[in-house]
């Protein structure tokens, strides 16, 4: 299910890296970063549960985070504002056509919080966004069985 999810991710960052005016988008977390704003994606949270024989479900919230350094607030919001909407229109515009066929966009609700952060020791101010998806796969492994 892995995998599931890092093409979920990569899938998500494609989309998103359309967005005008994003100079670093990544799903891998950049250790340091110069070019602003930042858009980054990752695995939040999430549960796994077995289904049928050899079947696994997976409830993960994929976190986006899309942040300008915190040096002159009014500035920074003015900059860093513009993007929730961006962000927002982009996903309810691509529903689940940009989703592979085993993962599901749970597009009804996504939630964010906007406000600072501190990422890879920098005062950062932006959104973080809740995306909710599901994922149904078959285990290899053979681990799961109902």
């Amino acid at each position: 299910m892995a995998d599931e999810l890092q093409n979920a991710l990569d899938k998500l960052v494609d989309l998103l890296a359309e967005i005008p005016g994003l100079r670093t988008v990544s799903d891998r977390a950049p250790e340091n970063v110069s070019a602003f704003p930042l858009l980054v994606a990752s695995p939040q949270s999430g549960t796994w549960e077995p289904q049928s024989a050899g079947m696994a479900k997976g409830l993960h919230s994929i976190q986006v985070g899309c942040y300008v350094p915190r040096k002159d607030l009014p500035r920074d919001i003015a900059t860093i504002l513009p993007y929730g909407d961006l962000i927002k229109d982009k996903l309810f515009a691509a529903g689940n056509t940009f989703w592979t066929n085993t993962i599901d966009n749970v597009v009804e609700e996504i939630s964010y919080t906007f406000g600072p952060i501190d990422y890879a020791e920098l005062l950062l101010i932006g959104w973080t966004i809740t995306i909710p998806i599901k994922i149904e796969s078959v285990e290899s492994s053979g681990v799961f069985s109902k």
